[in-house]
Formats: C-alpha cells, structure tokens, sequence
C-alpha cells in the first residue's frame, strides 16, 4: 500500500529501531495506527553515530522489515533521536508591541521568536535542530493561554532552542539520503513521547514526562501547554546494568538479564547475599536518578508546578522501585507511560518505549503558528539544517 496519508515514525535507539506506521481518516482528520515494529540497533552508541554502515543496515532492516509486515511502501519518515549531546539553551527577547493600539498579533510572536533566533550563539561544531515558545510576558506579567489580541506596551518571551552536534545529524540525514528516504522532520524524543502520553488540559495545568533511555534520561515539563523546561541527565537503563556488571562481576547480557529480573530474584532468594547486593545497587543508581529529578524541579520553582505529575516512558521506565522512590521523594503523582499506551492504542502498543515512535506520527508538522503546536515555532527543513543562522 501507497499513500500520501502514510505516516511513518522512526525512533533511532541505541539499543533498537522502533518504527510506527499510521494512516490518516480523510473523513475525520484522525491518524489510525497501522502497526508497529523494531528492529535491533547497530552503529548507534549514546545516540549517535559510530559505525555509518552499521546504523545503515540496522535502519534498512528495519523499513524493510516494517514494508513487509504491514504490506506498505515507505518514501517518507519522521525521524526522533536522543542524545546526550543535545543541549537546551533558554533565550529572553523584549519587544514593543508593533500596533499604535497595542494589540499583540502573531507578527509580534514572530519578531520575539526572529529575535531569538539571531541572538543565539552556536560555536561551528553544533547545529540548531529546533526552537520553540516556553514562557510569555505581556507588559511584566506572565500569561495563560495565548496572547493575540491582548493589549499591552510590551511582550517578552523566552523560547528554548536545541542544539545537536553537526556532524551528528549530517550522519543521520546522510544515511536516509542513501536509502532514498525523504525525512519529513528530525525531531528530539523528548517532546514527541510527550505527545501522545499527555492532553492539551495536562499540559495547560502542568506535567511532566521522564524519558528513560538506554544511556540517558530526558526530563521535561510543560506548563500553560508549553514546554517550559527540558534537561538530559546522564543517567539510563545502562547505568543500573553497568554498575551490576562490575560490582556482580558478570557481563553486560548478564547484568542486563539481573537488572530486569530483580523483582522476581529479591522475591525467591530474599535471604541470598547476590539478592541483597543487586537490590542495593538498583536502590543506589535509582537515588541518583531521583536527586536529579528533584534538583531540576527546585530550579523551576517548587513542585506544584506539576500539579498532574510525572510520567515515566521509555525503555527504563520499569525499573525496579523507581516509581515508589519518585513518588515518595516528591509526593506527587507518579504515573506510568505503559497504562496510557495501551489504552490509547488498544494494545497494539504495550510497552512504554514506542511512545517517541507513535509521537512522531502524530504531530502536524506542517503548522506554523507558534501557538498551536505544543513544540511551536517554525522548524527548519533539512536543507536549511545547515544554513548558518547565528553570525
């Protein structure tokens, strides 16, 4: 099957290649899951690149892979990436408002967002991926919703932009060229899990999401149906494997095996000294995560912030007593990705770890207001990736 209503989402792991396929109803606008499949990972290490013909032939095997089981042809992907590498740089812009009556417009919107953009300094080695709106001020005072048509002398906004190492996505986009793949977009997981995971009413009041990967963690939190913060913390799944591998003295496979399996082990050898010894060293690594999750709600303000909670996604999201230390540490909600999944895809997707995939064939990129896109501003296409926008 070929369609121009075909929309592909492939999420690039370090440890597999998720790929989600949905068509969109033309009688109701609405996307309608197709499938989903996943293919193991090669040449991907901490999300990036380190073997180009390995990265090449895992993405290969893994559209293949999908064509067949689905019985479609892929031309054109949305592409989600996660990596350490990435950094989040919040910018502040002042504006008058342009109008003699002083009603905010989108060209108003744009000039904060043009002003920016100009005023970010990118050192030659990184690229911006994407930007988009965080806060806005009309006249000193932080508003809810949006700010078109209101009145006011002055507008301040601050938007986040996301940098990415160049020579990064020049691997990713080089490889989809070779496979004569048109990329629709090159987005961060961080805010395409979130998509599907939380509503508009959520994200109006505030929650947060926990992207658990393989080599780190994204932690994000939207207000006003925003994303108002966002930070990679250098703790993942492999940190809690790594630390069974040396201190067990057992490798990678095997401490990986000990990690997912820690619940029934503590549960049958209670009284054994190796139970004791993995459930200290999951306790420990946990704790970690957990002073990092707390340290980032502190430098936004304090945690009712996130009245609805925290969500948590990803490969890592099952960890053993991670939910219980969050909730306990920071008393609020602390919900898992997996329940609101399944639900919303009628188990086809049961697990937490395709939410980044299923997002990505979600969105709408094509909107261009900066308000009714919750990552907002105007992305780039990929041959403007790499015009040089910061003198």
């Amino acid at each position: 099957m070929k369609s121009d209503n075909l929309r592909v989402g492939i999420d690039l792991g370090s440890k597999t290649i998720k790929v989600v396929v949905a068509i969109e109803n033309k009688d109701t606008g609405k996307m309608e899951l197709l499938g989903a499949t996943k293919e193991k990972s090669e040449g991907i290490i901490n999300g990036q690149i380190y073997s180009v013909k390995a990265a090449y032939e895992s993405i290969n095997k893994a559209i293949k892979k999908t064509e067949r089981a689905l019985s479609v042809d892929i031309d054109r992907v949305s592409v989600g990436i996660s990596t350490s590498c990435t950094k989040h740089i919040q910018i502040k812009t002042k504006n008058t408002v342009a109008k003699s009556s002083n009603e905010i417009s989108e060209l108003d919107l744009e000039k904060c967002r043009s002003d920016a953009m100009k005023s970010v300094q990118i050192n030659s080695p990184l690229q911006i991926l994407h930007t988009h709106l965080s806060y806005v001020y009309v006249d000193g005072k932080r508003i809810k919703g949006s700010p078109l048509g209101m009145i006011g002398h002055s507008i301040e906004t601050v938007h986040t932009v996301t940098t990415i190492p160049k020579k990064t996505l020049e691997n990713f986009i080089q490889i989809f060229d070779d496979l004569n793949l048109e990329v629709v977009e090159i987005n961060h997981n961080a805010f395409m899990g979130s998509m599907p995971l939380t509503t508009p009413n959520e994200r109006a009041f505030g929650i947060a999401v926990l992207d658990i990967g393989s080599s780190a963690s994204v932690f994000t939190v939207y207000e006003n149906d925003l994303p108002v913060f966002v930070n990679t913390l250098p703790v993942g799944g492999d940190s809690f494997t790594k630390d069974i591998s040396i201190c067990m003295s057992v490798n990678m496979a095997e401490a990986e095996d000990l990690k997912k399996n820690a619940k029934q082990i503590e549960h049958r050898y209670s009284e054994t000294k190796d139970s004791k010894k993995i459930n200290q060293i999951l306790q420990a690594r946990a704790e970690d995560l957990v002073f990092l999750i707390e340290r980032d709600l502190n430098k936004i303000g304090n945690k009712t912030q996130i009245p609805n909670g925290i969500i948590i996604s990803g490969g890592g999201a099952n960890l053993y007593n991670l939910k219980e230390k969050l909730k306990q540490k920071l008393n609020i909600p602390i919900i898992e990705a997996r329940d609101i999944l399944k639900n919303i895809t009628e188990n086809i997707l049961d697990d937490s770890s395709w939410a980044n995939a299923y997002g990505l064939v979600l969105v709408k990129f094509e909107n261009k207001n900066i308000l009714n896109s919750i990552l907002g501003g105007i992305f780039a296409t990929i041959k403007q990736f790499f015009i040089k926008i910061a003198p």
